[in-house]
This record gives C-alpha cells, sequence and structure tokens, in this order.
C-alpha cells in the first residue's frame, strides 16, 4: 500500500508542475514509467509488489488513475500509471491531499484580504506581484508554499508593519502580533527580512548599488521601524538644543554627546553656535579619534553605515541650523559604500554636502593599504561614471579601476 501511495503522490507532483493544473487543455497524460521514475517498485520484494499491484487496481476501480502492465508480465508487473484527469480532485481527496485548485485559490484570498487593509507601496508591490504570480501560474513561492498558519502569521507582521508609526521595539511588536515577545524574532524574522531586502525601496537600492555592502538586522528592521534596542546617535560640538522642557547647551559635553531616537521626537529646534563646518564621519573609530583634535568652529556628526529613519529626522534637525556660512561635509571609506552613502545623504538631506578626505590625494597616500576588488566590483564602479551623482568622485573612481584597490577610513589612523 505504501508504494502505491508514493506512486499517486509523484504522479500529483507530477500535475503540480504541468500546465494542465493551470487549467490549459492538454491530451497529454500525466504519466509515470516505473521502471524508469520509480525504480523503488522494480526493486521491491514479491509482498510488496503484491500489495501495490494490489491498492493499484483499487485506485484503477476508483477511477483515479489506469496502469498497463508489462508486456509477457500481465498480473505481476505494472509498466506504466497515469492519472486520470476527469477524477482529479478524487485523486487528491484518496492521497489525503488538499486539491491544488483549493491550495491556489486559498493563497488568492488570503493576499486580497490582507491587500485591502494595508497601504504601504512596498508592502502592495510584495503582495500584487504574488498574486499575479499565483493567478496566472499557478504556482506557489516562498512565503506562499508554507501552510496557511505560516503564511497568515507573516502576513500579520507586514501588516502591522504598516501600521508603525512611531519605532517600536522587536520584543514588543512580537507581542503586538502574536502576544509572544519571541515569537517574531524565532519563527518569522528571517522571512521578513527577506522579502524586506527585495521590496522595500531603500534597502533594495542600497544592495542593488552595493552587492558587498554590509548591512546589518536590526539596521534593516530599523528602517522600517522595528528596532532591537533604542537606537543612540552621536554628535560633538557646541549648539543649543530646544525642547517644550527647556534647553541644553552641548558644548559642555567635550567629549561628545548621546542621546536615543526618543528624544529627537522632543527636539524643536537647534542653533549652531559659531560653527563654519559641520562634518559627517561614517565610521565609528575615526570618529572618536576625530573630536579628541576637534576644532572649536567645527559641529562633528556619528553617521554610520546605514542611517535609520528616525536618525534622519534628526540629521534634517541638524541641517535647519546650517546658514549659508557654514559648509557640510561627509568623510567615509573611499569605495562604493562611501560614494553611496555620500549620494544618499545629499539627495535625501543635505543638497550642498561635499566629500571630505575623500579625494584623488587621499587615494593615492594610502593606496599602498587598499583592498583588492575583483571585477564584478570594478564593473559596478565603471557604471558609476555615467552618473552625474557621482561626478565628485569620477577621478578617484577611475583610480580605483586602475589599481584595483579601495581604502577604508580606518587606514587614515595607522
Amino acid at each position: 500500500m505504501r508504494l502505491a501511495y508514493e506512486i499517486l503522490n509523484i504522479l500529483l507532483d507530477k500535475y503540480e508542475r504541468s500546465s494542465q493544473s493551470k487549467g490549459n487543455t492538454c491530451n497529454r497524460r500525466i504519466l509515470l514509467k516505473l521502471d524508469n521514475d520509480f525504480i523503488k517498485y522494480r526493486n521491491s520484494d514479491y509482498e510488496d509488489k503484491e500489495e501495490c499491484n494490489h491498492t493499484i487496481i483499487q485506485f484503477k476501480e476508483q477511477h483515479i488513475i489506469d496502469f498497463k502492465w508489462e508486456k509477457h508480465r500481465v498480473d505481476m508487473i505494472i509498466e506504466e500509471v497515469w492519472l486520470n484527469k476527469e477524477y482529479i480532485q478524487k485523486a487528491y481527496s484518496v492521497a489525503n491531499r488538499e486539491y491544488i485548485g483549493d491550495i491556489i485559490q486559498e493563497r488568492i484570498n488570503i493576499i486580497k484580504k490582507y491587500m485591502s487593509s494595508i497601504t504601504t507601496p512596498w508592502i502592495l508591490d510584495f503582495l500584487h506581484y504574488h498574486l499575479d504570480y499565483i493567478s496566472s501560474e499557478k504556482k506557489l513561492k516562498k512565503p506562499f508554499n508554507k501552510d496557511m498558519p505560516y503564511i497568515e502569521d507573516v502576513l500579520l507582521a507586514l501588516d502591522n508593519i504598516d501600521k508603525i508609526k512611531e519605532p517600536i521595539p522587536v520584543r514588543v511588536f512580537s507581542s503586538k502580533c502574536y502576544k509572544n515577545s519571541k515569537t517574531f524574532e524565532n519563527k518569522y524574522q528571517n522571512c521578513v527580512l527577506s522579502i524586506i531586502k527585495k521590496y522595500e525601496y531603500t534597502i533594495k537600492d542600497l544592495l542593488d548599488k552595493d552587492p558587498e555592502l554590509e548591512i546589518s538586522n536590526s539596521e534593516i528592521l530599523s528602517q522600517i521601524g522595528i528596532i532591537s534596542k533604542p537606537e543612540i546617535f552621536e554628535f560633538s560640538g557646541n549648539c543649543d538644543i530646544f525642547t517644550s522642557e527647556g534647553s541644553v547647551n552641548s558644548y559642555i559635553f567635550k567629549s561628545g554627546m548621546v542621546m536615543n531616537n526618543y528624544f529627537v521626537n522632543s527636539i524643536e529646534n537647534i542653533k549652531f553656535n559659531n560653527i563654519t563646518d559641520v562634518i559627517f564621519i561614517e565610521n565609528r573609530t575615526n570618529y572618536y579619534d576625530y573630536i579628541l583634535n576637534q576644532k572649536e568652529n567645527e559641529f562633528v556628526i556619528f553617521h554610520g553605515g546605514f542611517y535609520s529613519p528616525q536618525k534622519a529626522k534628526l540629521f534634517r534637525k541638524l541641517i535647519k541650523a546650517v546658514d549659508d556660512n557654514i559648509k557640510v561635509y561627509f568623510w567615509g571609506d573611499i569605495d562604493l559604500g562611501g560614494f553611496n552613502m555620500f549620494v544618499r545623504l545629499k539627495e535625501n538631506i543635505i543638497p550642498n554636502l561635499q566629500p571630505l578626505n575623500m579625494g584623488l590625494e587621499e587615494y593615492k597616500k594610502y593606496l599602498y593599504s587598499g583592498l583588492e576588488k575583483n571585477e564584478d566590483y570594478l564593473g559596478i564602479l565603471k557604471g558609476l561614471l555615467n552618473d552625474e551623482k557621482y561626478g565628485p568622485f569620477y577621478d578617484v573612481i577611475e583610480n580605483i579601476i586602475l589599481n584595483r584597490k579601495t581604502i577604508e577610513q580606518e587606514n587614515f589612523l595607522i
């Protein structure tokens, strides 16, 4: 009996992969040649083979399959087995298996249900893609090839992401979705991360531009408002920060000032005091080293590798304090990641941004300690030479392509 049910399930698998499962008319049989496609039958012992033959005959009596005996071995060895397409749903029932048509419709219904309540464009893109694919191909891709409870829980997470207005700790988010603080991280986070990487516009754009970009799971989740712990923002320099509760002068914090993401919302205004240069520094080690010898007229901000929406909110409040007499700089690695960070910051927040320590002079000075790059990486850099947004780096990019090396910020400290 076991062998017969294996044969039936293999036939149903073939049916699901065929165009006939999509409703296309085709006279071709869904057929299994047991000698080639299921050698286990041929190799089975006499009793198992007899039991299999008996069950196959029963399947034929139920009209779900038909078969042909091997020539000269009638009633002993079955040569071919094929599905009776007119009784396909009954075949699924006999196999104790959910009919593929019902599975498809169930997925379509659940996607449409969540599409009606979600407004976030990238989540809708994800849902539209799978709705179109499932409807036209009658096939399933991750996560919709999982069981329905799993699919429901993933969609529940996306629905709650759609409703996020302010940063929410991941454990609180999990409790809100599943009434358990660890369920999201343990069961659904990896799936949601894969969806974000493929569909969330900012993350997808960054990963497309730089395949070597190192971005942590917590940074990815922070982009959609889920944080593992309160974000910490660091800067150093003389400014007054005004809130509804009062004001504070940052100058007294000689080794730099720190605030968390929640405090950013309470900032009403920022005023620079005798500042002529605002400097964003990508690397934390370089930031700490720089502020040890910081000039009185400089305001220095730790940028990090990837700023979240909440950090962007702080950056915008700081930049509102910039007047025509203040220059704003970004200092990052002399590589694809550094160039992309500069362009992102300039396009989204600081139109008058200028690069610092990222020119040809610095590149040649530290070339001896550069990192080797492969052809794929250099090919992406070549493409930037046709993009005017990367104009400030054209000469450096040409030299990187020539020397096949990039420079990390830390090399400036050697």
